[in-house]
């Protein structure tokens, strides 16, 4: 967006059945000096996240490692019991079952390490993108018709598994003002999105003016069939995917409001002008070249939050709140997400939606 400034994971790796996140055994007895000790029970997979490790596998020089918690969906691995004076193994973190923690090594005269835990189930994500064409997606781009997929901005790559956005095929290469929107076809009122996106070069010719490594994951956005006048940023509230050096702000995940919506609170306090920081430290958006994994958790009323997770595979961190959205002075009780077209090549994988009861 136009401003300076402008989404996780609601399933955090975890190691407490405390915590509801699966069980959390102790390791196989202790076994003579020199042979393996059993290994641990497997974690049980919670919801959305990984299940427990083994916490214990015998005595420090004789037993063997338990196996790994198993993973929930997009979810750090549980990690594997120690093995005589071996590290734990590290969390497996994948898009479709998480896979559990690998095998801690082995000490002379030490039991073996535990095995890697399996994944975990889907707990309700679905993908809505895939993998093929763009099936379930609307295109709406600035001086197009509403399904009109203006020279093929947005693609596939069946290869990679991606939705590809790019200019390659525009006019002398030039951007031409044509910001535009990949929708998702199906109105929503309280759920949870998920996506990963990296930016891609080069910029297309005669960008706007802040499109540099900018794109957008867009919430409550109006039905593109319903959308009037043919406006460069149709109503919605765009949650900011920002690049290192880009031209849009220095963080990423901040909230914009183009087209009218805002909210009632940002991060706990009024919304300023058209778009607002997140909570990440000023200069700390990621490489723009790098895989980073965005999720919202939207609701219609309470807090929408966004969470940031980069790199990959590391723990998800909150980047922005936000409460009460408002459109013509009414309270919005649903809409659209979307991905955003705006002069800057980029990608997106791994699209995954939650819906959640009302």
């Amino acid at each position: 967006m136009k401003a300076a400034y402008s989404t996780r994971f609601s399933a955090l790796a975890a190691f407490s059945a405390v915590l509801g996140c699966g069980a959390n055994p102790s390791g196989g007895p202790e076994a003579t000096s020199g042979t393996s000790g059993a290994a641990g029970s497997l974690g049980v997979a919670g919801v959305g996240v990984g299940g427990a490790s083994s916490t214990s596998a015998g005595s420090a020089t004789t037993g063997g490692g338990g196996q790994a918690g198993g993973a929930g969906t997009n979810a750090l691995g549980g990690s594997s019991g120690s093995s005589s004076t071996s590290g734990a193994g590290g969390g497996g973190y994948t898009n479709a079952g998480g896979s559990g923690g690998a095998a801690g090594s082995t000490d002379s005269g030490g039991g073996m390490g535990g095995s890697a835990g399996s994944a975990g189930a889907n707990d309700g994500w679905v993908s809505i993108f895939n993998g093929k064409d763009l099936s379930g997606w609307i295109p709406l781009i600035h001086k197009s018709n509403v399904g009109e997929n203006y020279m093929d901005t947005f693609t596939v790559d069946p290869v990679g598994k991606t939705i590809q956005i790019k200019y390659d095929k525009y006019p002398n290469l030039s951007f031409d003002d044509r910001c535009g929107l990949l929708y998702y076809d199906k109105p929503l009122t309280n759920y949870k999105v998920r996506a990963t996106y990296r930016f891609l070069d080069p910029q297309a010719k005669n960008p706007v003016g802040w499109g540099r490594y900018n794109s957008g994951l867009m919430i409550f956005g109006q039905d593109p069939h319903l959308v009037q006048g043919d406006p460069m940023f149709p109503p919605l509230l765009e949650l900011q995917l920002l690049g290192s050096n880009s031209a849009g702000g220095d963080a990423n995940a901040n909230l914009c409001k183009p087209g009218g919506p805002t909210v009632m609170q940002v991060n706990g306090h009024a919304p300023g002008g058209s778009c607002d920081h997140s909570m990440l430290a000023q200069n700390s958006a990621p490489p723009h070249a790098d895989w980073v994994m965005v999720e919202a958790e939207v609701h219609v009323s309470g807090d929408t939050k966004v969470y940031q997770t980069y790199p990959l595979g590391s723990e998800p961190v909150l980047a922005l709140t936000l409460s009460g959205p408002i459109w013509n002075g009414k309270p919005m009780t649903g809409g659209y997400l979307s991905l955003q077209s705006e002069s800057q090549p980029c990608e997106f994988k791994d699209i995954q939606l939650k819906e959640l009861p009302e």
